[in-house]
């Protein structure tokens, strides 16, 4: 099928073969509802803590389907996780190098099976490798309309709200794949999510259907 410039053909199930189970049915559709509430805002779909790369692949089939050439921006450190700190003690026991389970030539490879060839890649992808210390203060910032945050730690999410969120476009969404439902696996998150709220007028609201959390930028 091809939309614009994009060729979009079947998902290789071989690749994927879990992606139609009733969870990730309604993470689609979630990730569907906030992206119909953003409207057509301008600026790019950003993703920290890219992990096996399936909502990446999602944020940039969703860009094909809409038609605007928008940049779908992928942080990870592909090196698992950073040293957690005392905020992020939990039954999980998360470590040092957790994670660790992918690169960026898998993430590419999987977009390739997921529709989006390597040509349209090249002009709208980029995948960033590395701690979001390093990556994040030297990253030349640009609007942002989409912000997907599955970063786990609270560190992570420290960072990267606080050097993110302020680039994210009025109207704009920021979606937490770690809170609320997750704080006695990942108490950090919700620890440094709520920190970084508390003083701004927005909260995070619940996606009744899947579970998830999300803010829109006032």
């Amino acid at each position: 099928m091809k939309i614009g410039n994009y060729r979009l053909v079947n998902i290789k199930n071989e690749i994927h073969p879990e992606l139609f189970t009733v969870k990730e049915a309604k993470a689609l559709l979630y990730m569907e509802r906030v992206f119909q509430a953003i409207g057509k805002k301008d600026g790019a779909f950003v993703e920290c803590g890219v992990g096996k790369g399936r909502t990446f692949a999602v944020l940039a089939i969703l860009s094909a389907l809409e038609g605007k050439e928008r940049k779908i921006i992928g942080f990870d450190s592909f090196s698992g996780f950073p040293e957690p700190s005392y905020k992020d003690q939990s039954p999980r026991q998360a470590k040092k190098g957790d994670w660790h389970i992918t690169s960026p030539e898998i993430i590419r490879k999987r977009l390739v099976a997921s529709g989006i060839s390597l040509e349209v890649q090249n002009g709208i992808v980029e995948i960033i490798p590395g701690f979001f210390e390093q990556t994040l203060s030297s990253w030349r910032a640009q609007p942002i309309a989409l912000l997907h945050l599955d970063v786990d730690l609270y560190d992570s999410y420290k960072i990267c709200l606080e050097t993110l969120y302020p680039h994210v476009v009025s109207g704009g969404a920021v979606l937490f794949d770690e809170y609320i439902n997750s704080e006695n696996k990942w108490p950090g998150a919700v620890l440094a999510i709520d920190e970084f709220f508390l003083s701004l007028p927005v909260a995070p609201k619940k996606d009744d259907a899947s579970g998830k959390y999300y803010v829109i930028k006032p």
